[in-house]
Order: structure tokens, then sequence, then C-alpha cells
């Protein structure tokens, strides 16, 4: 490969890394400024998928919500139903809070942003890999 070449696929290459971040840099996707504010926010959803009657406890989810007042952690917990439905109400103490989903019955932790008085509904899909969607 002759010198010219080399240069010409570098520029290639850091014109595309240039433009993935440029398209990576949606300012619609932004989240508004927190500000401390109490209030409520809602989750709910569907767990499909798992083998939920195989465990030897009930299917939980555990929701753990930090505090910017206090530094503290709270833990929410809500059994899954037998048809795979959950909802959580959360006392959020700031206008956007960032919250940690896990559970006893996959391994992954799901991070997500609630917003007061909004609600929040997601699906949780085992993908028949030892994953979820």
């Amino acid at each position: 490969m002759n010198i010219n070449t080399y240069f010409s696929n570098s520029h290639w290459l850091i014109f595309l890394c240039i433009a993935i971040f440029g398209a990576s840099c949606n300012s619609k996707d932004q989240l508004p400024a927190p500000h401390i504010q109490a209030g409520t926010a809602k989750l709910s959803g569907k767990v499909t998928g798992f083998q939920l009657n195989r465990l030897e406890e009930a299917p939980t989810l555990m929701l753990y919500t930090a505090n910017p007042v206090t530094a503290k952690t709270r833990v929410t917990k809500v059994n899954v139903s037998e048809d795979g439905q959950f909802s959580f109400e959360i006392p959020i103490e700031c206008s956007i809070s960032a919250s940690a989903l896990s559970s006893n019955f996959y391994e992954n932790t799901l991070f997500i942003y609630f917003t007061d008085g909004n609600e929040t509904s997601i699906e949780l899909i085992n993908d028949g890999k030892g994953g979820t969607e």
C-alpha cells in the first residue's frame, strides 16, 4: 500500500467517525434539566418468555431509586403476576429520576429514567439465548 492510498483511506475513516458522532448527537433526545421536586412516577409492563413457574420463589422485580437529597437508595419490590404483568408506583424526589431494575429471574440490570407524573411501560422478553430484549 503506498502512502497516498493510506492517507486517502484514513480520511474516509475519519469522515465516517465524524459522521457517526454527528448523527448520534441528536438534541431532541435529551431530557429536560432536573430540579428538586417531590412527585410520583409509574412503571408498568409485562414479562414474556421466561419460565417463571420453575422458580423456587415468586418472580420479583426490584427497582433501585436514589434520593438526590439524602443520597439513600430506595428499593421497591413487586411480584410479577401469573400472566407476567407488573406495576410500580414510585415516589421520586427530583423531576427526573434514574433507576435500576433487576430481578430474581434474569441477570441483566436495566437503567430507566422517570419523569414526575408520567408512566413508563416496558416489556421484558427472554430471547431464548439467556438474554433479554
